[in-house]
């Protein structure tokens, strides 16, 4: 995407020979930028219509890293502001900040305000605004993104899935043998490393117990414990 030429004026190492060089330079990698940025859609377009086949040649979790580099680092250029309820009950922006005051030479002024941290002395700034529409709707776009990668991370997290495929595997009886084969492709791949797997129904066997709690369209619900489970 870039050249070489181009990567090693963004990495700092080259001489320009201008200011005014280096302003339209970045003015162009600007207008790359939104317009790479713009063509995010399409990629999006490309993983939910491509065939599950081809998908799976495409080995996309081995880029997973790469990708949540970018995301990272775009999150930190964007830096969206965190949306809450003022204790007026506004909704607001928060910037929160620590500063070590260990070696300040005021910091006894500060007592009041200063908190121990990890064996530290900081001072808490806690900055907030009037959070705008755009504020807001940033900020249930990322809250809902953070549900939605639960079942990612959260062993715990059920999935609903009302597919016809799934049904059909219900009617055949052979769900569990679909689910242990495409694991056993997984245990194969892995080689030799004492790997293990199984398909149970009902209690998921994590230690310690996780609460079990069901994705459904982005938000999660808590999964009622049947009487003979409770304590």
């Amino acid at each position: 995407m870039l050249k070489l030429e181009q990567k090693n004026k963004l990495a700092g190492v080259h001489d320009w020979k201008s200011n005014q060089e280096k302003a339209n330079f970045n003015k162009n990698m600007r207008r790359k930028l939104k317009l790479w940025l713009k063509e995010l859609p399409d990629m999006v377009l490309l993983l939910d219509n491509l065939p599950p086949r081809v998908l799976d040649n495409a080995k996309l979790i081995d880029d997973l890293p790469k990708v949540i580099e970018f995301v990272d680092t775009f999150l930190e250029k964007a830096d969206p502001l965190p949306v809450a309820e003022h204790e007026s009950g506004e909704k607001r922006t928060f910037r929160n900040y620590a500063t070590c005051m260990e070696n300040h030479p005021d910091v006894d002024g500060w007592k009041s305000h200063i908190k121990n941290i990890n064996g530290k002395r900081y001072l808490i700034d806690s900055y907030n605004l009037t959070a705008s529409p755009a504020d807001v709707r940033y900020c249930d776009i990322l809250k809902e993104h953070i549900e939605d990668l639960q079942r990612y991370v959260d062993p715990s997290i059920v999935v609903i899935d009302d597919s016809e495929e799934r049904k059909e595997h219900w009617d055949r009886a052979c769900d569990a043998s679909a689910v242990l084969a495409k694991m056993s492709i997984r245990k194969n791949m892995m080689g030799r490393c004492g790997s293990t797997l199984q398909v149970i129904r009902e209690e998921i066997p994590t230690k310690p117990p996780c609460k079990p709690r069901a994705l459904i369209d982005g938000k999660l619900y808590d999964i009622p414990i049947s009487e003979e489970e409770e304590p």
